[in-house]
């Protein structure tokens, strides 16, 4: 019996050997033929080239730049790119430019870049027309005729289909650079962007209905271009989507769109969708609370983006949520935040001063903090200075009625209530 066994065992060894050499033979003819038919293919499209095909000539020099190729051959791509390009080609002389780029970077090169690219433009390759209009735009620093110049081009490029030449003419209007500033226009040239599927000319129209259309603030055509943008892989499209379903802007509220959105929208590199979505998660709106995944996305925010990530995760550390209570680890992100230009943050390390929490109290520190922190922004850094100054009993100083006044009605102007009431107390006191 078991000697049958052995016979069978060994029958299977063999069987599984022949296969495994049939199937390795298999690979390796099928790769002979690839390299065969590659070959073929290459001397087939250099006989159309040599017989003024230009679309064979574009194919030879995008196969001799393609770094698959086992030795790149610059020159031949430039041959070939050349020829193309002679023949009419706009591509051709589009990827002659690259070429001449992408090789050593001298003047000359710069030079014979243009030439390529405002050739392509003639001929009618809207991308052609966008890199020699960013060339324009780099000698910008050199006069206000680097600008018109650009700007000519950039029109040709959106009116040839190029998307990116749209936006950037759209920014150009926005910002009055080459051409009188004109928001009408900017809206108009981004649309087309938009049309054309480049993302940030989806926000910029967003934008324009959400906050620059003065009179007419029109949610519904801003969330119509958020929710394109979004689509695009745009981050601010996401956010600014994320923050109109929170809020309930033209929309019902739905903190579950909300979430969905800011995760999106972090997922695409802003910062602020990462602080909104480690907020649902913390205040367990829309979702389930974690403050571990909040404290999870607020380090991303804080790491790579902006303030608000620092101030958070510091709030996260002061409660003790998600984490065990450090006011060490507070002080640590909120001077990040700090450095990071937010308000909150320094307001918030004032109180660490004040309260003596963390470190020794220390009402002037807490006051310089809470004066930065309302140059910055927040509203209860203003009104902290305020009460300091109104209340004696702090011993930083005598009381500064008007100092006080002055910060209560910034607090005020910054949608703070108190402030506004501490305000018109000492008004009374005045009079």
């Amino acid at each position: 019996m078991q000697q049958k066994l052995k016979i069978i065992l060994w029958l299977v060894v063999l069987f599984l050997l022949a296969l495994t050499k049939r199937l390795i033979l298999d690979y390796w003819e099928n790769e002979d033929k690839k390299e065969v038919i590659s070959k073929t293919d290459v001397e087939i499209k250099k006989d159309a080239c040599e017989n003024n095909n230009s679309w064979s000539c574009l194919w030879l020099g995008d196969y001799y730049k393609d770094e698959n190729v086992q030795h790149i051959r610059y020159s031949k791509a430039k041959k070939y790119n050349e020829k193309a390009c002679n023949l009419g080609n706009a591509n051709g002389c589009h990827n002659l430019a690259i070429t001449y780029l992408k090789n050593k970077p001298t003047m000359l090169n710069e030079e014979q870049a243009k030439v390529y690219f405002k050739k392509g433009c003639e001929l009618g390759y809207g991308p052609s027309c966008t890199r020699l209009a960013s060339k324009y735009y780099q000698s910008r620093n050199f006069g206000n005729g680097y600008l018109v110049k650009a700007n000519e081009f950039y029109k040709k490029a959106c009116k040839h289909g190029d998307g990116q030449g749209c936006y950037l003419l759209g920014v150009n209007y926005y910002e009055g650079k080459g051409v009188e500033q004109n928001l009408g226009k900017a809206k108009l040239y981004n649309e087309k962007a938009c049309f054309y599927k480049v993302p940030t000319g989806c926000s910029f129209v967003g934008d324009y209905h959400f906050y620059l259309n003065k009179g007419i603030t029109s949610y519904t055509f801003a969330r119509i271009y958020y929710q394109k943008g979004c689509k695009y892989k745009d981050s601010n499209s996401c956010n600014e989507l994320a923050r109109i379903h929170l809020k309930g802007l033209g929309v019902i509220q739905d903190y579950q769109k909300a979430v969905v959105y800011s995760e999106k929208g972090c997922k695409y590199g802003n910062g602020l969708a990462c602080d909104l979505y480690g907020f649902l998660h913390e205040k367990g709106l829309g979702t389930k609370k974690d403050y571990v995944l909040a404290k999870k996305y607020y380090e991303k925010s804080c790491d790579k983006f902006d303030g608000n990530g620092c101030t958070y995760l510091g709030n996260l550390y002061y409660n003790g949520l998600g984490t065990e209570k450090d006011y060490n680890q507070a002080i640590q992100y909120y001077r990040k935040g700090i450095s990071k230009g937010h308000g909150e943050s320094s307001t918030n390390l004032g109180i660490l001063y004040f309260l003596g929490k963390g470190v020794k109290k220390n009402y002037m520190q807490a006051k310089l903090l809470f004066q930065k922190g309302c140059e910055l922004g927040n509203a209860k850094g203003c009104f902290n200075v305020g009460v300091l100054n109104y209340d004696s009993s702090y011993r930083i100083g005598r009381v500064d009625y008007e100092t006080a006044k002055y910060y209560f009605d910034k607090a005020c102007e910054l949608n703070d209530f108190k402030g506004c009431k501490g305000a018109e107390i000492i008004r009374r006191l005045e009079h």
